[in-house]
C-alpha cells in the first residue's frame, strides 16, 4: 500500500483538520517534475546520442528532478519509476551533498526554510513547495503543542485530586489530633470534589448517553403523574378524571416534560464553559429548542382548539424536530458524509449490508416526526386518542433504542480522539536506517 493511501486511512477523524494536505504537496511536486522533465528533454551537451544511436540513456534522478531533495545512495524502492509518491527509482551513484535549503527557527516557534536556488529555472515552483510545506509543518506542530498542553493541565489536575486522597487516607490512617468538626468539613469536601469530577467524566464518555434515555420516557413520567392523581384524589371511585381541571396538574404537566431535557441543557452548557467547545453549545440549543416545543404542544393539549397554540406548537416542533434529526445523522451517528468511502454514510462500519443505515436514517426521521398527531389531532374509530399517545410513546421508546445502536458503533469506530475507544494504530513505514546500522 501507498504512504498516501495508508496516511489517509490512519487518520484521525476528529484530528483530519490538524493533519498536513499531502495530497497538496504531493500535487506540487508532480508540477516541479513535469517542469523538470520538460526542461530536461532538450539534446544532451557533446551530442550524445540516446540508446538507439549507440550513446548513453540517463534516467534523470530524484535530485535531478527536484533540487530541494537529497538523494541517499544504495536506497532503492520498487515501482513505478516516474511515480512521485514511490520516488523515482535511481540508475547510477549520485554524490550526497548537503541540500540547498537553510531551516530556521521562526519568533513563534515555528519553522521556516530558506530556498537558496530560488533563482535557479524553475526555482519558483520549489520556492512554492517548500513554503506551503512550512504551512503544513507549523500547523502540526502547533496542534501537538496545544494537545501536550491540555494532558499536561489534566495531569496536573489528576496530579492534585491524587495529593487530596493520600492526604485523606493519611487522616483516616492517624485520626489524632484531628477533631471531628475538621473531620466532617474535610469528608465533604473530598465527597464533593468527587463527586464533580465522576460527573464531568460520566458527561464526556458513552455513560453520558444515559440520561439521553430519560427524554424519550417523557410520556411514561407523565403516566406516573396521572396515576399518582387518579389514585391519590380518588378518581378511581366514580370512574371519572378531573385531574385536568387541576391547575396543579397542568403546572406538573410541563414541570415533568421539561426535566429530562433541561438536564440535559445544563450538561451541555456546563461542558460548554469547561471545555471551551463550541459544539456543546449547538448541543444545548438542540435540548432548547425541544423545550420550546414540547411546552407549546403541551399548551396546545390543554388549550385545545386555540388556533394560535396550535401554530406555534406547530413551527417550533418542526423546528426541533429538523435540528434533531440532522444532529442524529451528521454528530451522534456521523453519517452523511458525502467525502466518505462508502457513499452518503462514514469510512468504518460494523454492519456490511449499507442499506440498513439508509433504512435506519429513514425510520428515525418518520418515528422522529410521530408529535405530528398531537397538533394535527388525527382521530381513528378503532383507537381511542389515549391508545394513540400510548402508541406514539412506544414508537419514541423503538427510535431511541435505534439510536442507541448507531450511536455507540460511531463512538466506538471514531471518537478515538479524545481517548474513549482505543486501537493499535501502525507506522506506515518503516527504519531502514537502523537495519543499515544493525548490519
Amino acid at each position: 500500500m501507498k504512504f498516501g493511501k495508508e496516511f489517509s486511512s490512519q487518520m484521525v477523524p476528529e484530528w483530519q483538520q490538524a493533519y498536513m494536505d499531502y495530497d497538496y504537496l504531493k500535487t506540487l511536486l508532480k508540477e516541479i517534475i513535469r517542469f523538470k522533465l520538460r526542461t530536461n528533454n532538450a539534446p544532451t551537451r557533446g551530442g550524445a546520442k540516446n540508446h538507439h544511436g549507440g550513446g548513453l540513456n540517463r534516467k534523470m534522478t530524484l535530485y535531478r528532478a527536484f533540487s530541494g531533495l537529497v538523494s541517499t545512495p544504495g536506497r532503492h524502492r520498487r515501482g513505478n519509476p516516474h511515480d512521485v509518491e514511490e520516488g523515482i527509482q535511481l540508475t547510477g551513484t549520485t554524490t550526497t551533498t548537503s541540500g540547498p535549503i537553510l531551516v530556521n527557527n521562526t519568533a513563534d516557534r515555528g519553522y521556516e526554510t530558506t530556498f537558496l536556488m530560488a533563482a535557479e529555472e524553475g526555482g519558483e515552483y520549489e520556492l512554492v513547495f517548500f513554503r506551503r510545506l512550512d504551512d503544513e509543518f507549523n500547523k502540526v506542530n502547533k496542534f501537538y503543542k496545544e494537545k501536550v498542553e491540555e494532558v499536561l493541565k489534566e495531569a496536573m489536575v489528576l496530579n492534585k485530586q491524587m495529593d487530596a486522597l493520600i492526604a485523606f487516607r493519611v487522616k483516616v490512617e492517624n485520626p489524632e489530633g484531628w477533631g471531628w468538626d475538621e473531620r466532617a468539613v474535610e469528608i465533604t469536601r473530598l465527597a464533593s470534589d468527587i463527586s464533580t469530577s465522576a460527573a464531568a467524566i460520566s458527561a464526556s464518555t458513552p455513560a453520558g448517553a444515559k440520561s439521553n434515555q430519560l427524554t424519550s420516557q417523557v410520556q411514561a413520567l407523565r403516566s406516573i403523574e396521572f396515576y399518582i392523581c387518579y389514585y391519590g384524589w380518588g378518581d378511581f371511585r366514580h370512574r371519572q378524571n378531573t385531574c385536568n381541571k387541576s391547575s396543579v396538574y397542568n403546572t406538573f404537566l410541563f414541570i415533568v416534560a421539561v426535566i429530562p431535557y433541561a438536564s440535559r441543557l445544563l450538561q451541555c452548557l456546563r461542558r460548554l464553559f469547561e471545555e471551551k467547545n463550541p459544539e456543546q453549545g449547538w448541543n444545548g440549543l438542540k435540548y432548547f429548542l425541544t423545550i420550546v416545543a414540547v411546552c407549546l404542544r403541551t399548551a396546545y393539549s390543554i388549550q385545545k382548539g386555540q388556533i394560535a397554540w396550535r401554530v406555534l406548537a406547530a413551527i417550533s416542533s418542526a423546528a426541533a424536530a429538523i435540528f434533531s434529526t440532522y444532529w442524529d445523522f451528521i454528530h451522534d451517528w456521523g453519517l452523511l458524509n458525502r467525502t466518505s468511502k462508502n457513499r452518503w454514510l462514514r469510512d468504518k462500519l460494523l454492519i456490511p449490508q449499507k442499506k440498513v443505515y439508509f433504512i435506519a436514517m429513514i425510520l428515525n426521521v418518520l418515528l422522529r416526526f410521530a408529535w405530528i398527531q398531537t397538533i394535527l389531532d388525527f382521530n381513528f374509530s378503532f383507537m381511542h386518542r389515549q391508545t394513540m399517545v400510548t402508541v406514539v410513546a412506544s414508537l419514541e421508546i423503538i427510535r431511541r433504542g435505534i439510536w442507541n445502536f448507531f450511536r455507540l458503533e460511531n463512538e466506538h469506530l471514531n471518537n478515538v480522539g479524545k481517548y474513549r475507544a482505543f486501537k493499535s494504530v501502525p507506522l506506515p513505514f518503516n527504519y531502514d536506517e537502523d537495519e543499515d546500522k544493525d548490519d
